[in-house]
């Protein structure tokens, strides 16, 4: 019983480790899919910005349509771009929510895993050692035979 409490408290304390190490994980993708979100929602300004500019440059006849299709694809694509990261920081929060749930079960399995470390504990601490006893005392020499008690002789 004693064996298998230990091994299970050890088991606990892994499972926090990697719950918490997953939680880390979790939340440095999370901050990676944020900040590509910024540089896109950046990039998407950008691109909307020439775009508009193409468009009436090309409707002036100032600027070759191939150009004004260029930034209408640029700013087609950064949408699209910036939709996906989108879906990337949902996903990415919702693997941070995971892991924090994971956490708090391992936490409430551990909690349970305590007690028991210490029921299993309790019978080994409650065992007394008697103390030591005497040896016995050392036993007295052989007493000698009377006569009449010999064997008799053998012919």
């Amino acid at each position: 019983m004693a064996g298998a409490a230990m091994w299970t408290a050890a088991a606990a304390r892994v499972q926090q480790q990697q719950t918490s190490d997953q939680i880390s994980q979790a939340e440095a993708t999370l901050a990676s899919a944020q900040a590509q979100q910024a540089s896109a929602t950046a990039d998407l300004e950008n691109a909307r910005l020439s775009f508009e500019r193409n468009q009436k440059m090309s409707a002036q006849g100032i600027v070759p349509v191939e150009q004004f299709d260029q930034a209408r694809t640029a700013y087609d694509g950064g949408r699209a771009r910036l939709d996906s990261l989108k879906k990337q920081v949902e996903a990415a929060r919702a693997a941070v929510a995971l892991a924090r749930s994971n956490a708090a079960q391992v936490a409430v399995r551990r909690s349970h895993v305590q007690p028991t470390e210490h029921q299993a504990a309790a019978p080994a601490a409650q065992t007394t050692t008697p103390p030591p006893t005497a040896p016995p005392p050392p036993l007295p020499p052989p007493r000698p035979r009377p006569a009449d008690a010999r064997p008799p002789p053998t012919t």
